[in-house]
């Protein structure tokens, strides 16, 4: 299919809370690799980065656990995420809520 053919993509706006969020965690990223500078372990960049995220007032967890299922069967600590805002995720759980129509509790 040729550029000229192909339809726009639509998509929804970014919401306000998400918009912060993210703007908070990108900048603490430039804060710290501007300091630091290239060449650490990646460890080093990601308790600096929890730092100042926690230090602009948001909640973040470090090597947060996700459990993966298989054959049926949760195990817990398959996956590891390096930090998870806990912003994000009351977010995120909200927006579900509401698309289902309030069916679901937010979590």
């Amino acid at each position: 299919m040729d550029s000229r053919t192909q339809k726009a993509s639509v998509f929804a706006p970014i919401p306000p809370e998400v918009e912060r969020v993210a703007k908070i965690v990108l900048d603490a990223a430039f804060k710290v690799h501007t300091a630091l500078g290239p060449g650490l372990l990646e460890s080093v960049y990601e308790t600096c980065h929890a730092y100042e995220i926690r230090e602009s007032g948001l909640l973040v967890e470090t090597q947060a656990a996700i459990p993966v299922t298989y054959r049926n069967i949760r195990l817990e600590g398959g996956l590891r995420l390096d930090w998870l805002s806990h912003q994000f995720h009351r977010a995120a759980s909200q927006r579900r809520h509401q698309a289902d129509g309030g069916l679901r509790t937010p979590s």
